[in-house]
């Protein structure tokens, strides 16, 4: 027995152009109709989307997130060219970095550069003329996340949430010349080859995002604790209700208040 498409019902044999989703199969025809094509890059991200995900993005109930790549990869490349970096043959890295990032994330800054990931260490090592051990690609700082992706070469891709971030350093050899910014969790470095009128306003932006947010996970932190306050409150005073009206013993309101306040 055929299968059937999702969205618009047309049965799918095995000749049939088709893409799997999340849920099942939807047809050529209706795959296209959201923007995404059939590249690679394309079919990992079909895989995300279920058919009801599909039948809302042609509809317009949902933004079309073809057209939001697009509009990230324009973001990501006019940042890259304002810190003074080349696009040239970063296309797909822009492309896969783009594809990483989420809706809730906007950009902030970016550039092109070698990079090298690794385990955290002492000293910088700067020697910006060896390509030994590095990738060349794009680096992406969001509101949430540093982002690196390379596509040219050695294809690789990482995320570094900025609130694990411990450290951000760096070293060079001259002020015009070779310069290495460093980026450290407790688990991994990212350094990134570069020139310091490049890579400082760079960090910049970087450290300040980083700030950012690092305050707003305490902010949320704290609301967490003050809503728990609350409810501890609330559970207290209906205890006491219980009390008063003559329904608990004291000394079952005391181990419940005990209880909630954590003595």
């Amino acid at each position: 027995m055929a299968k059937r498409c999702l969205v618009c019902g047309k049965g799918l044999g095995a000749l049939s152009q088709k893409m799997r989703v999340a849920d099942g199969l939807v047809c050529l025809d209706c795959w296209k109709q959201t923007g995404f094509g059939t590249s690679v890059r394309d079919v990992e991200r079909a895989s995300t989307y279920t058919g009801n995900d599909i039948k809302n993005i042609i509809s317009g109930t949902v933004a079309n997130p073809a057209q939001m790549a697009t509009d990230l990869e324009s973001a990501i490349a006019a940042a890259i060219k304002a810190s003074g970096t080349s696009t040239v043959m970063q296309k797909g890295s822009i492309k896969d970095a783009a594809f990483m990032i989420r809706t809730d994330e906007t950009v902030i800054a970016a550039l092109a550069a070698n990079v090298s990931l690794g385990e955290p260490q002492g000293m910088i090592e700067v020697n910006t003329m060896s390509i030994k051990n590095k990738m060349a690609g794009v680096v992406v700082v969001t509101n949430q996340r540093v982002i690196f992706a390379a596509s040219s070469g050695f294809k690789s891709s990482k995320s570094i949430y900025l609130t694990d971030i411990n450290a951000i350093d760096d070293s060079s050899v001259g002020a015009l010349f070779g310069c290495v910014l460093r980026i450290q969790t407790t688990s991994t470095v990212l350094a990134i080859d570069g020139i310091k009128p490049t890579l400082d306003p760079f960090r910049n932006k970087l450290e300040e995002a980083a700030h950012n947010a690092r305050e707003a996970k305490e902010q949320k932190n704290n609301n967490v604790v003050i809503q728990q306050a609350a409810s501890g409150a609330d559970e207290i005073l209906k205890y006491k209700g219980l009390l008063d009206a003559g329904i608990i013993t004291e000394e079952e309101f005391n181990a419940k208040k005990a209880q909630i306040l954590g003595l």
